[in-house]
């Protein structure tokens, strides 16, 4: 579980609920875009690549590193607080 970055590190595995669903994690909390970006910039990371789109029907192939990922996320991120007044946990 150290290989994830936690708000809040859960002490529940797996809890069951009211319909008998798995509930993964259900009292720990964590920021999956930080998990999937963030912390690889901050790892030194930021130059690796971090997504490949290959079109074998248009033939074009390109490549996005993770500070390319994360400058266009924080852009995103921007707009949607600034428009659409987002808040953290929306």
């Amino acid at each position: 579980m150290k290989q994830i970055h936690w708000k809040t590190e859960p002490t529940v595995i797996l809890n069951d609920n009211d319909l008998n669903l798995p509930h993964w994690f259900p009292n720990g909390q964590m920021n999956i875009s930080y998990n999937c970006i963030d912390r690889h910039c901050s790892n030194n990371e930021g130059k690796d690549v971090a997504m490949i789109y290959d079109c074998p029907y248009t033939e074009i192939r390109e490549t996005r590193t993770y500070s390319e990922v994360l400058q266009s996320v924080s852009k995103l991120t921007h707009i949607l607080k600034k428009k659409f007044d987002i808040k953290e946990g929306d």
